[in-house]
């Protein structure tokens, strides 16, 4: 009996700096389980530049209402390439697309299985139209066939405990073995804390930000790698409070992170809300501890104490407090060996592609 051929597609959320690697990571777990696969990418326009010539543009307008037309303009485009690829596509996954309603019914209504893949929890996910995004993820619950999630945390996150039969845990994260290399043991690198990341409120760096002249250990330098909304309120808070001992270094590629991040001494996540941060992982891969809040799938992962650190909340007082407790850990080279062993055990990418492999079959055995 001839093999069933697997005919995936893949739909990219609107792709910003910060979703490039996970895409780029999420694509080369899916390719090797295909036989065929077509890919929707769509782009901010802010990187137009080097979107494929294929992609899909998507920009913000300048008031509610044009932003909702644009919304069904963007939705529709996408709808049409998935009826396009209609005859080449069994299995569609949309990654971070529970937004992607009109592309759902669409490829629901040709037949199509369909794959959403969550991220954040629903703190991080509001839309500017009136639908919140609880109502969406359930509607998104009638329409799909498997829901996967980073986490369990997110399954109670989402309040959606009783749709655990259409949930899977997967993630599309992974480290490959060569990038696991602690350079330099922590308690030999100087003192420097830093905050690697969008700089915008859901991730808590105004939080960050007014920590800094709390925190109490002396010779501390703050390195800040990253852009975004709060560039500007970033410059002038430590324009106005003087505050002399931080370097800005911009959005860094992600090819030349590992240099700076095998450098520091503590790496500080302060987020509301996260999936499952990227951040976190390149840190511990280097041997540099995080110490972070416990938000989406971060708690799964960290152990306080054994593999990084944890915060009670993401107060700035809170935060100087943590990141003062931490300097003073004589225990930071053990926590970071212990989160590199972490690492090789569950971000292995022969352990991630098994698991998308159990989706995708799971998926064709059903009928």
């Amino acid at each position: 009996m001839k093999k069933k051929e697997i005919r995936l597609g893949l739909v990219s959320p609107i792709m910003g700096k910060a979703n490039l690697k996970p895409f780029k990571n999420l694509t080369k777990l899916i390719k090797p389980l295909s036989d065929s696969l077509r890919v929707i990418k769509i782009f901010d326009k802010s990187l137009e530049n080097i979107a494929p010539d294929d992609a899909l543009l998507h920009g913000k307008q300048d008031n509610f209402i044009s932003q909702i037309f644009y919304y069904l303009y963007v939705q529709l485009k996408i709808s049409h390439k998935l009826y396009s690829l209609s005859s080449d596509v069994d299995i569609w996954i949309f990654y971070l697309g529970h937004k992607m309603i009109i592309p759902m019914i669409t490829a629901k209504i040709l037949g199509k299985k369909l794959i959403l893949i969550m991220g954040s929890s629903p703190k991080d996910n509001r839309l500017d139209f009136p639908l919140t995004s609880q109502l969406l993820i359930k509607f998104n619950l009638f329409l799909i066939d498997s829901l996967v999630i980073y986490s369990p945390s997110l399954l109670v996150n989402w309040n959606i405990e009783k749709h655990q039969k259409k949930v899977q845990i997967a993630r599309h994260h992974f480290i490959p073995a060569e990038h696991l290399k602690i350079e330099k043991n922590v308690m030999d690198r100087e003192n420097f804390v830093a905050y690697v990341g969008r700089l915008s409120e859901e991730k808590g760096f105004h939080n960050f930000l007014q920590a800094i002249p709390l925190v109490k250990s002396t010779d501390v330098n703050f390195i800040i790698c990253g852009d975004g909304d709060l560039m500007d309120t970033m410059n002038s808070y430590l324009e106005e409070n003087h505050i002399k001992n931080v370097q800005i270094k911009g959005w860094i590629p992600n090819h030349e992170l590992t240099s700076y991040m095998k450098e520091f001494k503590l790496i500080v996540l302060p987020s509301y809300t996260e999936g499952l941060p990227n951040t976190m992982l390149e840190a511990m891969a280097t041997g540099t501890p995080v110490l972070a809040t416990p938000v989406g799938a971060i708690p799964d992962i960290i152990v306080d104490g054994e593999n990084g650190l944890i915060m009670e909340d993401n107060s700035p007082e809170t935060i100087a407090k943590n990141i003062d407790k931490a300097l003073s850990n004589e225990n930071l080279d053990r926590i970071a060996l212990k989160a590199l062993e972490n690492l090789k055990t569950n971000f292995s990418y022969q352990k991630t592609a098994k698991d998308w492999e159990k989706i995708i079959s799971s998926l064709l055995t059903k009928h």
